[in-house]
């Protein structure tokens, strides 16, 4: 120090030894109050405090200059007054958009909302916290972990750093930023949140690497939109993207939070310097006794929610969260030709109820092969039905999506769709998509929709019985309907294929399909009941009720067949009256309806 020109005054230590010694020189620092980079240390009690500034007198005419000298006369190098800090800085944004002069007095609204805040920057100056982070006897070779939590309203955003070891979690720093001006959607302003968490989460972590043994890093956010973010491996918007490239670039696992969880949630909206002294979710990271919020953050977070980023722990990495509690599929060549739908054609039914029906009763029969003494007879119960689904929904699941399945099983590496829509697989072993609806107060199957493939017979069932649920509505309706239960990926096009086709007496008779009638069926009392049609399908029988005359002009009619009467096949010349008329289907159904009206 001498030779940097810098002469050595005195020492100030809570160190009993090296007082001694300092004592011995005549160099011990008598006060126990000292200075320490604009903040106070008491070294008696190991303490750190704010410097105490004189504040100037106040009077009643309050000016934006004022206001930014009282805000900036607290320094908080380490940001632990942030919630009480955020305020004034949301205040003096607010002095700037009303385009006030420096030494502009401010109006009664105004300073109604400035006495409150000034006296909490006041309070602010005489908070006081622990100098050391945990208690006595910490090995610094143990596993730390650091933790930065991010969050962000529409007015602020920030993030705050937490070093946890065996249990106790401590507050590194906090960083706070207002709201740009330009505005942003609520999820942008939540990336940029992640994105101060993580410029934080690498200063603290270069800085106490050589000191503290860090093996895991965390970055939590309760933005589902962040994380989706963050993992996925499409191209983004160029706003999004860039800060997402700046969060990959330092290695650290990403996780869901509950709001309520947040620390970072009360820089973003504020707090009295009261409250923020009492708070032990902000200072040790806790609600209550010895509820550590790391620990509190895990039970609500899952590995749909986590992101591992590169260089994260392999140990981490080995969670498979639900896909491990699942019981693997048959995994040989022959699993997919002893499904549901190998023993029942599906093709076969019109209906999604028939259909599970015919299941329910094949699996009862089968179950009772397997169990004479337990047989089970009689109606089919919802639970026969409800079981008949699930098996055609994992038979279907597992014909199409059969690698996806795999690599959630961890026997091969994660599919892209997989990580796209956060498959999972449920205790049923059916394969569901998460997302960001998981805390909403809804049901299981809407939270988790179940995955079926846009092109199979068994889903176009499932949106024809959704449709006819809704009393045949449009396609909004049927795909709001449909993704109570299930995710169908191009939905709106199947829907689309499949409503167009359906014939039902609300629908527009041009939609109907043409056929012409080649039959008819009298019933017992000589009433014709229903008529005998062939289409392009083949032949059927329909109800009398459900058949309708082709809407066509006759006198267009005649005379297209008046005009194709001019030459025969051989080339000789012919009348109309030599040869029958254009026997078109059009033409045959309206003479068979005709005749069925005259009876």
């Amino acid at each position: 120090m001498t030779a940097g020109g810098f002469k050595l005054r005195s020492w100030s230590s809570n160190c009993d030894e090296v007082r001694s010694l300092a004592k011995r020189d005549k160099t011990l620092e008598m006060n126990t109050n000292v200075g320490v980079l604009g903040m106070r240390w008491d070294s008696d009690s190991d303490t750190l405090t704010y410097m105490k500034k004189t504040q100037p007198p106040s009077n009643d005419l309050v000016t934006k200059r004022e206001v930014a000298q009282i805000t900036a006369g607290l320094f908080d190098p380490y940001g632990y007054l942030s919630p009480v800090l955020v305020k004034a800085k949301l205040f003096i944004q607010e002095l700037w958009k009303r385009k006030l002069d420096w030494d502009e007095p401010l109006g009664d609204d105004l300073i109604k909302q400035w006495s409150p805040i000034a006296t909490d920057l006041r309070a602010g100056s005489h908070v006081t916290f622990s100098r050391r982070y945990f208690t006595e006897g910490t090995n610094l070779r143990d596993e730390h972990e650091l933790h930065v939590f991010a969050d962000a309203s529409t007015k602020a955003f920030g993030a705050s750093v937490y070093l946890r070891y065996k249990g106790q979690t401590a507050l590194i720093m906090a960083k706070t930023r207002v709201a740009p001006t330009k505005e942003l959607t609520l999820p942008q302003l939540e990336l940029m949140a992640a994105l101060i968490g993580s410029k934080l989460l690498r200063f603290t972590y270069d800085a106490l690497k050589d000191k503290v043994n860090i093996t895991r890093r965390f970055l939590w956010s309760d933005n589902q939109s962040v994380i989706r973010w963050i993992r996925s491996d499409k191209k983004l918007p160029l706003f999004i993207a860039n800060r997402v490239k700046r969060i990959n670039e330092f290695p650290c696992t990403v996780k869901y939070c509950p709001g309520q969880d947040n620390p970072a949630d009360l820089v973003t909206r504020g707090i009295s310097t009261r409250d923020l002294e009492k708070s032990t979710l902000w200072w040790k990271g806790q609600i209550g006794s010895n509820v550590v919020i790391g620990q509190l953050c895990q039970l609500s977070d899952n590995d749909d929610t986590a992101v591992f980023l590169a260089d994260s722990d392999n140990s981490d990495k080995a969670n498979n969260g639900h896909a491990n509690t699942a019981a693997p599929p048959e995994d040989n060549a022959h699993s997919t030709q002893i499904g549901i739908q190998h023993v029942v054609d599906a093709n076969r039914y019109s209906s999604l109820t028939k259909l599970l029906r015919v299941s329910a009763i094949v699996l009862r029969f089968v179950s009772n092969l397997k169990k004479p003494k337990d047989r089970k007879t009689g109606y089919l119960t919802a639970r026969e039905l409800q079981r008949a689904e699930n098996k055609w929904i994992k038979d279907v699941q597992l014909e199409v999506y059969r690698a996806d399945v795999y690599s959630l099983l961890g026997k091969t590496t994660k599919t892209t769709l997989a990580r796209q829509l956060a498959l999972f697989l449920d205790e049923d072993n059916i394969l569901r998509c998460g997302g960001r609806l998981h805390n909403a107060p809804l049901e299981y199957a809407a939270k988790f929709p179940s995955l079926l493939p846009t092109h199979h017979r068994f889903t176009e069932l499932v949106i024809l019985a959704a449709h006819k649920c809704v009393l045949h509505a449009g396609l909004q309706t049927t795909v709001t309907q449909l993704r109570q239960r299930h995710w169908i990926p191009k939905i709106r096009q199947a829907v689309k294929k499949l409503i167009r086709k359906c014939v039902n007496d609300t629908s527009r008779r041009i939609n109907w399909e043409l056929a012409t009638v080649e039959k008819l069926n009298y019933g017992n009392d000589g009433i014709i009941r229903s008529a005998g049609i062939r289409t392009a399908n083949g032949h059927t029988n329909r109800p009398i009720i459900k058949l309708y005359p082709l809407e066509i002009n006759a006198n267009t009619t005649q005379q297209a067949t008046e005009n194709n009467d001019h030459v025969n096949t051989t080339g000789n010349q012919a009348t109309s009256s030599e040869r029958p008329p254009t026997r078109t289907a059009a033409a045959i159904a309206r003479c068979r309806i005709q005749d069925l009206n005259d009876v």
